[in-house]
């Protein structure tokens, strides 16, 4: 299994194994795919920053690796955990994503593909969470399964992504189809298959995103949380500077019952 961050990224911690980039909290799969791992690029963002042991791991037992991007929660793993040692896995950390990683490992294992043993697992995960996998088995592949965290595809020509946000995308395509709860995806460079919640292969529509490309950009930051912290003067104000023009535009009438309640001046309001 070959890991492969882009030059911009840098290590989460000097013993993970993920990295952190920004905008978006999963940017999964540099396309197209061809056969080996070398050629994909598993990216978790920013829910490796807070510790070490948040990394994502890459699982090797019995010849089968197994590679997990994840953010969320899973508030049910401790069960789930005694389970997977029962079936003889040994755990690095007390991470529910390591968990979530030899879960699905345990399913493969068993010889079902890496899209119905993430589909079979998602199930049963209890939490909100948006996750990306890759096995040695299957190297053209990437699965990801969401509930209650945003995961999408973005629709390249000849190559598809799957990332949390549009933003993380935008240099790539604009084109992105947006999961709905519960949905399993598979990626390919050649094409994109989905099932809902209850296992049915489903057609989710293709959106054209029209992000300011500009609003993405690190700019003359050095990273993306320094943006943040600057930027957010400007985000309140602008938030105030909205807030305070509607209700600029209501006049206050008093009703029947002698409550005050806002009116409309104008139709665009």
């Amino acid at each position: 299994l070959s890991f492969k961050p882009s030059a911009t990224q840098r290590p989460c911690s000097s013993t993970g194994t993920g990295t952190r980039s920004a905008p978006a909290a999963i940017r999964l799969l540099r396309a197209p795919i061809a056969p080996g791992f070398s050629n994909q690029t598993l990216s978790p963002g920013s829910m490796c920053a807070d510790r070490s042991e948040r990394a994502p791991p890459f699982l090797l037992r019995d010849g089968l690796e197994i590679a997990i991007v994840h953010n969320g929660i899973v508030e049910n793993h401790e069960s789930i955990r005694a389970r997977m040692k029962a079936q003889g896995y040994r755990f690095s950390s007390e991470t529910d994503t390591e968990v979530m990683a030899h879960h699905v490992h345990s399913l493969v294992a068993k010889g079902t593909t890496l899209f119905k043993a993430v589909g079979t697992a998602s199930r049963e995960w209890e939490g909100a969470y948006a996750v990306g996998f890759i096995s040695s088995r299957e190297p053209g592949v990437v699965v990801g399964a969401r509930k209650g965290s945003p995961l999408l595809v973005g629709q390249g020509q000849g190559e598809n992504f799957l990332a949390s946000d549009a933003s993380a995308l935008i240099a790539r395509t604009r084109n992105v189809v947006y999961l709905e709860e519960g949905d399993t995806v598979e990626v390919r460079s050649g094409g994109v298959m989905v099932c809902d919640r209850n296992g049915r292969r489903v057609e989710r529509q293709v959106t054209v995103s029209r992000l300011d490309a500009g609003a993405v950009e690190r700019g003359p930051y050095a990273h993306y949380m320094q943006k943040e912290i600057f930027e957010q003067p400007g985000a309140v104000a602008n938030t105030l500077e909205m807030v305070a023009n509607a209700r600029a535009r209501c006049r206050p009438t008093c009703s029947v019952r002698g409550r005050i309640k806002y009116s409309r001046k104008s139709k665009g309001y």
